[in-house]
């Protein structure tokens, strides 16, 4: 008897930008989690995604994703978001899990200084990193049992002022529907310090500091070329360019099965003109399926 194979693979895409150094996606080794109590019941993995750090809490209600800045400096001011994917093959189950996942909590504690909570479906809260933080711990709370699963990322030294602050905004060249992409310009570091649209539809804000802010494409985004317009109120700024939506779209030649081999197909509408762009793929059912050359791979693009 023949099973099918079921598999998720992950594909975006990043651009260099000059305006404020290099500005794309990266994937990043893993994190060493450091885990209280219950090493069993979380798996945790982390990414980074266009200077976003994503950290995955897998549990048996389903996932939660915080959503920070990569980088953390002493003395930022920064905010983030949390995603849940309830779990559950029913809709009732998906009901019953995402009421779970909402009970939990995720805490940024820096090693010196205040804790703030990062809940999902709340406003977020602006955390200020004190200027002699070296850790920053992002860990899942369960209120109930205290349990506590900690995953730590290091602050930097807080940046000296030159005087020459870069008030410049970056926008994107590229994006993907529902994917990722940063906004560059010095601000508050407040929620709602910024706002973008591309075409006619508003960006959901994920998280920003100081420095940046980052925003998800409209997952309806049309495939093409757009207009993009970023909004400062506080810095009284605007920025507007033109954005190239990217819907990456797999195809394999035929359907696989356990121990076939075969080819995946990308194809990349709304690319053309484009310079630069870079193909992230990432195989996220690794104990299923291998991908020769590797499961996280970044791969120039020709021929634009």
């Amino acid at each position: 008897m023949r099973l099918m194979v079921w598999v998720r693979l992950t594909v975006g895409l990043s651009l260099l930008s000059c305006a404020i150094g290099k500005v794309g996606a990266q994937i990043d080794p893993p994190d060493d989690p450091q885990i209280a109590q219950n090493a069993k019941a979380v798996a945790i993995s982390s990414s980074s995604n266009h200077g976003l750090r994503e950290i995955a809490f897998r549990t048996r209600h389903g996932l939660m994703v915080a959503r920070i800045p990569d980088e953390l400096r002493g003395g930022d001011s920064l905010w983030g978001t949390v995603l849940t994917e309830p779990a559950g093959s029913t809709s009732e189950e998906r009901s019953l899990n995402r009421a779970a996942l909402q009970k939990l909590q995720i805490e940024l504690t820096p090693n010196v200084g205040s804790a703030v909570t990062v809940a999902s479906r709340t406003i977020p809260a602006k955390l200020k990193i004190p200027p002699d933080c070296s850790q920053l711990n992002v860990s899942l709370y369960e209120p109930s049992t205290k349990t506590i699963f900690t995953v730590p990322r290091k602050c930097a030294p807080q940046m000296v002022p030159t005087g020459t602050d870069n008030n410049h905004a970056t926008l994107p060249q590229v994006a993907s529907p529902g994917q990722p992409f940063r906004c560059g310009m010095n601000g508050s570091g407040n929620p709602g310090d910024a706002f973008c649209n591309i075409g006619n539809k508003p960006c959901p804000p994920l998280a920003g500091n100081n420095r940046c802010q980052w925003f998800q494409t409209p997952k309806d985004a049309v495939t093409g070329q757009a207009p993009i317009t970023c909004i400062w109120p506080s810095q009284h700024k605007a920025a507007r360019g033109r954005v190239s939506v990217v819907k990456p779209e797999l195809s394999a030649d035929q359907l696989l099965h356990v121990g076939d081999r075969g080819q995946v197909r990308i194809k990349l509408p709304g690319l053309k003109g484009v310079k630069g762009a870079k193909l992230v793929f990432r195989n996220e059912s690794p104990g299923i399926v291998t991908v020769s050359g590797g499961d996280d791979q970044v791969i120039p693009i020709r021929g634009q």
